[in-house]
């Protein structure tokens, strides 16, 4: 039941974040009252301090969030394998992470809204690089993560930085999440 909400949830949001191309204004007003019914049941923000979590990789070590977060910013994806959307997602953030410096920021996969599918096989099949955190079902409820994927930027002071969501366009999101994971010289006027 969860997961076909989830689905249902996850569709909308790829129909809200798509850019409006009519002419129509009432388009894009639709378009801002969808989104801020959303963003509105979203409960960590952009300014908000995000939750501190500890979670399981696949080899069983335990990921604490605030322990590795203190240097360097953190992107956070929740998603999960049946979600046609993080499979369109998810290479271009490994683009972003690969675009990076070495160890310039974490990137925390955290599988979530997913009960019957194998994340550690999915990340193998891809060669996904980030670090795959499990069971995550409860960070995704913390932090209000309405579907998937949801994707947070925390800087090293965990606080939450961006969210891409409501972009204007992939291009642009891509875009200013490489700069807030440089570093804050670097990092788009918010």
């Amino acid at each position: 039941m969860l997961r076909t909400a989830t689905f249902f949830l996850t569709t909308a949001l790829a129909l809200v974040v798509a850019p409006s191309f009519g002419d129509d204004g009432q388009e894009d007003v639709d378009r801002e009252e969808r989104m801020a019914r959303i963003l509105a049941a979203v409960k960590v923000k952009v300014g908000d301090t995000a939750p501190d979590w500890t979670l399981a990789t696949p080899d069983d070590s335990r990921i604490n969030f605030y322990d590795h977060s203190e240097t360097k910013p953190s992107l956070l994806v929740f998603w999960a394998t049946w979600c046609p959307r993080c499979k369109e997602v998810l290479p271009i953030l490994q683009e972003i992470s690969d675009s990076l410096p070495p160890d310039s920021a974490n990137f925390y996969a955290l599988h979530s809204f997913d009960d019957d599918g194998d994340p550690v096989a999915f990340f193998e099949e891809y060669d996904y690089s980030f670090t795959l955190l499990l069971d995550a079902d409860g960070v995704a409820e913390d932090y209000g993560a309405p579907g998937t994927p949801w994707i947070l930027i925390v800087g090293s002071d965990n606080v939450v930085q961006y969210n891409p969501f409501g972009a204007s366009s992939m291009e642009q999101a891509v875009s200013e999440m490489k700069a807030m994971l440089r570093g804050p010289d670097k990092a788009p006027n918010q």
